[in-house]
């Protein structure tokens, strides 16, 4: 007699997900996306997603897709509700359908949150600083750093608005280390629960969750009041520059950012090597109410 196949309830921004999946797999989403689980009796799932390591079922969805080991996944997203997309893919590398950890295309949340790659902080004093800037420019590194000097962090690695209210909405998944970031953390690693992968471009990477490095969960979220684009370059500089224009993803009719962000930005360039925690000290000086 087999086992039922498991189905974990997440709740993301006020929709609720059903999933299927391997036991296995079950452990991961608990890692990966615990913040967003739920028991609660209300729970009426807009999608059912259905995830498969096709050639390898026991080993689980997960821990092929993060050790990055070309064997076929698939993932299917079937809608429950009038208002959710179906997504159907199988693949060896990466899936070509949106994620549906949030289901920001597969739900109603595609015509309510817009959302774009940036860390967000709050300080010590309420102001949220959204931190963006190019892969591997050290965002992280640098939202860490701020949290050292006591603010909280509210997302990383991808931020949402929910064009609504105005307000970022907290996400909370694990961070990740790469190279000498990582070899710092190792103490941490090894006394919480981590999963490691494979970037192409950096190698080894450790996810590990916000509360085990910073001691806290992350803080509520709420309006921008500050944006900072780090940039790497030959010398250090500060300086304050019209906003850029984000990539977002979102289908909310006429969304326009300068309805959320400030007009202006600061823009921070650093060389290589530029520890965190000076950047997090020449921002706070500059925005110290």
């Amino acid at each position: 007699m087999h086992d039922a196949t498991p189905v974990v309830r997440l709740r993301f921004f006020g929709v609720d997900v059903a999933v299927s999946c391997t036991r296995r797999d079950v452990d991961d989403l608990d890692f990966l996306y615990g913040s967003f689980l739920t028991d609660d009796a209300s729970f009426d799932p807009a999608i059912h997603v259905t995830l498969k390591c096709s050639e390898w079922p026991s080993r689980g969805f997960f821990t092929s897709l993060l050790a990055k080991d070309r064997l076929l996944k698939s993932i299917e997203v079937e809608p429950l509700h009038v208002d959710a997309r179906l997504g159907r893919s199988s693949f060896r590398e990466w899936s070509t359908i949106p994620s549906p950890f949030p289901p920001l295309f597969h739900s109603r949340l595609w015509s309510s949150i817009a959302t774009t790659p940036g860390a967000l902080v709050q300080t010590g004093s309420g102001q949220r600083i959204f931190i963006v800037g190019e892969n591997y420019v050290g965002k992280t590194a640098l939202a860490l750093a701020l949290c050292r000097r006591g603010a909280r962090l509210v997302t990383d690695n991808i931020t949402s608005i929910d064009t609504q209210t105005g307000r970022v909405l907290t996400y909370e998944t694990p961070l990740g280390f790469r190279r000498q970031s990582l070899l710092d953390h190792l103490p941490v690693f090894d006394r919480h629960p981590h999963r490691t992968t494979v970037s192409p471009d950096t190698g080894l990477v450790g996810l590990l969750s916000p509360s085990s490095v910073l001691g806290f969960a992350n803080a509520p979220g709420g309006r921008i009041a500050r944006l900072v684009v780090l940039r790497s370059g030959e010398s250090e500089t500060m300086r304050q520059e019209p906003a850029p224009q984000l990539p977002w993803f979102t289908g909310v009719e006429g969304f326009d950012q300068r309805d959320y962000l400030p007009d202006e930005a600061l823009v921070v360039t650093v060389k290589k090597g530029t520890p965190p925690d000076d950047i997090a000290a020449l921002i706070e000086n500059r925005f110290v109410e």
